[in-house]
């Protein structure tokens, strides 16, 4: 096995070597990445303008934005889906009472990220620079962004198998 990778590696060396001075190797950047470079821009931008005091409140009015944002989204308001005729299984009630757990989950992650990001804040605006309060409330507003990302896609998965397990013909003994 060493010995395939021994080729490959050599490869790569001359071709590292043989690119001239001061060559870019693109590489795609990541979802996190790109979003970090966004928020940096927009929080550089707002400090152009504003003071010091200024910018350590806007981070915190960001990060009160995601959070309600997220809170009310319609997704979370989305009905119920009405079944035709009688219901004598209780499905509606199953898909009611499942749904909400979901929603309640979400609700809970949503919040539970507001504060850490609310801690990582605090911890930045210690930082006397602009520019590092502007890098550390970045990170942890793109980490809290990443976060809520993830709990929107975990709920909307947990609304859809809470529909599909209580629909699915009950097993019946």
């Amino acid at each position: 096995m060493k010995m395939k990778i021994f080729p490959l590696l050599l490869a790569c060396c001359i071709i590292a070597l043989t690119l001239p001075p001061g060559a870019r190797v693109v590489h795609a950047q990541s979802e996190e990445e790109i979003l970090q470079q966004q928020v940096v821009a927009e929080l550089e931008a707002f400090a152009a303008t504003h003071t010091l005091d200024e910018l350590k409140a806007e981070v915190f009015r960001r990060i009160d934005t995601e959070t309600t944002t997220n809170l009310n989204r319609p997704q979370l308001l989305k009905p119920v889906p009405k079944l035709s005729g009688e219901d004598e299984w209780g499905v509606a009630e199953c898909i009611q009472r499942r749904t909400q757990s979901c929603r309640l989950t979400f609700e809970a992650d949503i919040i539970t990220h507001a504060a850490g990001t609310i801690t990582a804040a605090v911890a930045c605006t210690a930082f006397t620079a602009t520019t590092g309060v502007i890098l550390c409330s970045a990170g942890a507003l793109v980490v809290q962004s990443l976060l809520n990302s993830a709990a929107s896609r975990r709920q909307e998965a947990c609304r859809i198998n809470a529909i599909q397990d209580c629909i699915e013909p009950q097993d019946i003994r």
